[in-house]
């Protein structure tokens, strides 16, 4: 797959795993241990998975004749070993890797919607068109030069996405990473003194979810590495993705 600046790029199927809420610079002793048991949940089923690969597929080379072998896998001198890649069956997926000893047959997880940016405050609103529209004037009247013009249409785009803020995450939403997100649950709290309360609505915060039994979530919110984007929190749903 394409290759981006995230080292999960590097291979066709990358995992990466984000830890968190936390501060930056800091550590959570729960939320260590937390990722250490992810992390041996994976390894142990990748190690699972292909032990049952091979296994299979020994078994199938074992029944070849030496003809056989030759045209379907690649003799490993030093193990004494077949390992038939194209031979292993897809299909072959052990029971019981979960740590409790249960079975894995499907794997719920939370699908990324979309992210919320904070409210763009009035001033920006009013200000940000009329500015656009007196560069452009400028810029065609030669008082201006194209490239000076496209500069400061750069710095406007800029303040659009990074407005001065009038608006707050709400109480009701801060620190409910995960909870399920109602209708018209409080979102932003003024800063003015006008109380002013911007409401979820699932048309208008999350408009690609059809779905209208789809359970919704906040997540990263108040992310501090985010601030800059205008970014208050991401919202996702629930999924399941079949293993078998």
């Amino acid at each position: 797959k394409e290759v981006s600046h995230w080292v999960d790029s590097i291979g066709p199927s990358g995992l990466a795993i984000e830890v968190g809420p936390l501060a930056h610079g800091t550590m959570n002793a729960a939320l260590l241990e937390d990722t250490r048991q992810i992390v041996l949940t994976i390894v142990n089923y990748l190690d699972a998975r292909n032990q049952a690969l091979l296994n299979e597929a020994q078994q199938t080379l074992n029944a070849m004749t030496p003809e056989q072998r030759a045209t379907h896998a690649d003799f490993d001198p030093a193990t004494a070993r077949f390992v038939p890649v194209e031979l292993a069956p897809k299909s072959v997926i052990p029971d019981g890797i979960v740590a409790d000893g249960t079975t894995l047959r499907h794997l719920d997880y939370y699908h990324m919607v979309n992210p919320l940016l904070f409210p763009a405050s009035a001033t920006t609103l009013a200000t940000v068109p009329q500015l656009s529209t007196q560069l452009s004037d400028l810029a065609k009247s030669g008082e201006l030069s194209r490239a000076t013009a496209e500069k400061l249409g750069t710095a406007l785009e800029t303040l659009v996405a990074t407005p001065v803020r009038e608006t707050i995450v709400h109480a009701d939403v801060e620190f409910k990473d995960w909870m399920v997100l109602a209708e018209n649950t409080a979102l932003f709290q003024s800063t003015t003194g006008s109380g002013e309360v911007t409401p979820f609505q699932r048309a208008v915060h999350a408009p690609l979810v059809t779905d209208e039994s789809a359970k919704l979530y906040p997540v990263f919110i108040n992310e501090a590495a985010y601030q800059n984007s205008n970014m208050a929190m991401w919202i996702v749903k629930d999924a399941q993705y079949s293993l078998y």
